[in-house]
């Protein structure tokens, strides 16, 4: 079982330690790991100002142990001009530890851990509240980090609007100790979070030299300028992904994006194979589209190095992953005795392929779900669509709808069928 797990998830097998590209943030020489890509993807948007300038480079400090222990690695810098304020910007739960391995911070013990203690803010609502807890916890230690609340300045609601377009927004500051100064003068420590629903977090670490407080002043506005939610040009896709792949996206009037994902808690049978896909809902609600935000091409050397991994099992897939994750799929919808006949719930599009999505293979299968499986007691179908062409990935869209006519229901897989193309 443990193995048909591993290659049924092997798409997400390097999904801990990425390499990627660097681009240019702006317009001028390169100078931050996250580029300008990233944090459209993000739905953020960076304002340049000139009380701060960007400066490149990751610090992951080695010789403080507690800055570690906040930040991992501090990256994505802004620095004042006159060297006494530099500001660490975090997205989400990701960080650099040079400028091109990108590391996500896993919890040491998740929901599925023996000794995993219920945790009121372990949800994506309030996980910022968390952080700012486990933070305050760190540098608070004793009696005082068990009122870790006191710390935490909340942003009024309309100055969390106007500034950062977000829903909640908190602060909190502190002396450090002796030991703990950076770089034996940064002896100060100002922490600012930004959170949106269904959005990356955003984590600003300030240490700053003593100044007065009109200067500091000065300095976290240029801060809180920095980084805003932007509603109006948050593609659906990563840009990496759709370069890579050469695919072209073409929006459907018949669709929205939600901006969020699900869980699928409640849903075994699905969670599995939908867990945190991105979403497109029909205006009437009938019909879901769920999809990868990042897909990515099953390469050669990645085959190569799972063989190293596990020199006895086979890896030589590549251009086929498609029909191993199908596979999977079938089986996890029907039992253990899809995978023996799973093609035959396969319907080739082979006349389409080439001429509606310039692919080499497209494939479907429609599902009707099992009671227990049934998405929110009315999404009690489950139609796929694969397309896929060598060298250059593929990408499967799956699409939940409730019970409705066929005529209105090839309306909806029309509109599905037009999003993706492979460019020429």
């Amino acid at each position: 079982m443990l193995i048909k797990d591993l290659l049924y998830s092997l798409k997400y097998a390097f999904t801990i330690i990425s390499v990627c590209c660097c681009y240019l943030l702006t317009s001028g020489q390169e100078r931050w790991s996250v580029n300008s890509e990233d944090l459209k993807f993000k739905g953020i948007d960076f304002r340049e100002t000139e009380l701060l300038e960007q400066v490149n480079g990751n610090d992951c400090f080695e010789d403080s142990p507690l800055l570690k222990s906040l930040m991992q690695c501090g990256g994505n810098q802004l620095h004042s001009k006159d060297g006494s304020f530099i500001a660490f910007n975090r997205f989400g739960d990701q960080y650099y530890i040079n400028d091109t391995t990108l590391m996500t911070i896993i919890p040491a013990r998740g929901r599925q851990h023996p000794s995993y203690v219920i945790d009121p803010y372990d949800t994506p609502e309030l996980r910022h509240l968390r952080r700012a807890r486990d933070e305050v916890k760190r540098i608070q230690e004793g009696d005082a980090s068990s009122n870790w609340k006191q710390f935490i300045d909340y942003y009024p609601q309309d100055r969390t609007i106007a500034l950062f377009n977000a829903d909640t927004a908190i602060s909190y500051s502190f002396r450090l100790e002796p030991n703990d100064y950076y770089k034996g003068k940064y002896k100060n420590i100002w922490i600012l979070m930004r959170h949106r629903k269904n959005r990356t977090f955003i984590s600003t670490y300030v240490l700053y030299e003593d100044m007065s407080e009109e200067k500091l002043a000065k300095f976290k506005a240029a801060v809180e300028n920095s980084f805003i939610y932007d509603d109006t040009n948050k593609p659906i896709m990563h840009p990496k992904s759709l370069k890579a792949m050469r695919l072209q996206y073409n929006k459907q009037d018949m669709f929205t994006p939600t901006g969020r994902t699900e869980s699928f808690d409640g849903n075994p049978g699905l969670k599995r194979m939908l867990n945190y896909k991105s979403q497109l809902h029909s205006r009437d609600g009938r019909f879901i589209v769920l999809y990868p935000s990042h897909p990515d091409i099953f390469t050669q050397k990645r085959a190569d190095d799972l063989k190293n991994l596990m020199p006895d099992r086979n890896f030589d897939f590549v251009d086929k992953q498609h029909l191993n994750q199908l596979r999977g799929e079938l089986e996890n919808l029907l039992g253990d005795g899809a995978a023996f006949n799973y093609k035959g719930h396969l319907v080739y599009a082979t006349e389409q392929a080439a001429s509606e999505f310039n692919a080499d293979t497209v494939l479907t299968y429609n599902i009707r779900l099992k009671p227990e499986d049934t998405y929110k007691e009315r999404y009690n179908n489950l139609w796929s669509l694969t397309i896929q062409k060598k060298g250059r990935g593929y990408i499967t869209l799956h699409c939940l709808y409730e019970d409705m006519p066929d005529k209105e229901l090839a309306q909806y897989k029309a509109a599905v069928e037009n999003l993706f193309r492979y460019e020429d």
